[in-house]
């Protein structure tokens, strides 16, 4: 299903403080070095040489490389802003950094509500098929009486009643199909927002705030 107007709202609020929160980073000198920060990979390798490959182990080694990845990423991220030396730039960066992270986590939020509406929609879709069943079934009727008669009536009603079925079982169908759709759509978005929004963000508010590194906020080794 499309997107609903608040996600949209939100995305395209997360594209604008992104591009904000690049531009500051120009203006500070760091957005190249931010950018390769962000867009590195995580090491794949040492948990294929640890695992059997398209094993559960080797899935399991894949989830946690990579969640070690994110914190190495939070933690050289810090870093590079906390090198800067202009304090209020600083805070300027901290807080448009929050800023997009508080953005984000509104959209796995709205993702998952969105998700939930959707089935809810899936499971009351095609429920009004006997409506047309039944502007079939009288169109049908009539016609067979007005070129035939009663006996033609009569044979209009058995292809009428086999039309409704037909189209019963073809809306019964449709919807399960929806419902299993949407359920699967659910499951990932609650997966997601389960996955997310417990993640501590890059920086404290006290750090947006003041500018200086929050010794409670320092992240756990990789």
């Amino acid at each position: 299903m499309p997107n609903s107007k608040e996600l949209d709202n939100i995305q395209q609020q997360a594209k604008g403080c992104h591009q904000a929160l690049i531009e500051l980073e120009r203006l500070a000198g760091i957005a190249d070095s931010a950018e390769t920060i962000r867009s590195e990979l995580p090491n794949y390798f040492a948990v294929y040489d640890a695992a059997e490959l398209h094993s559960d182990k080797q899935r399991e080694l894949e989830l946690y490389e990579e969640k070690s990845q994110q914190r190495r990423i939070r933690r050289r991220l810090r870093d590079l802003y906390f090198s800067i030396s202009d304090l209020e730039f600083r805070k300027r960066l901290i807080s448009h950094d929050r800023e997009a992270g508080d953005i984000a986590l509104r959209f796995f939020q709205q993702e998952l509500a969105d998700a939930a509406r959707n089935l809810d929609i899936a499971r009351s879709a095609h429920n009004h098929w006997w409506v047309w069943a039944a502007f079939w079934g009288s169109l049908i009727i009539g016609s067979a009486y007005y070129f035939f008669g009663l006996i033609g009536a009569l044979g209009g009603l058995l292809l009428g009643f086999f039309n409704g079925r037909h189209m019963e079982q073809g809306a019964s169908r449709a919807r399960e199909t929806a419902v299993i759709d949407a359920e699967r759509e659910l499951q990932e978005a609650q997966a997601m927002w389960d996955g997310v929004r417990n993640e501590p963000q890059n920086f404290s508010q006290r750090e947006a705030r003041t500018g200086e590194p929050d010794t409670e906020s320092q992240l756990p080794a990789a």
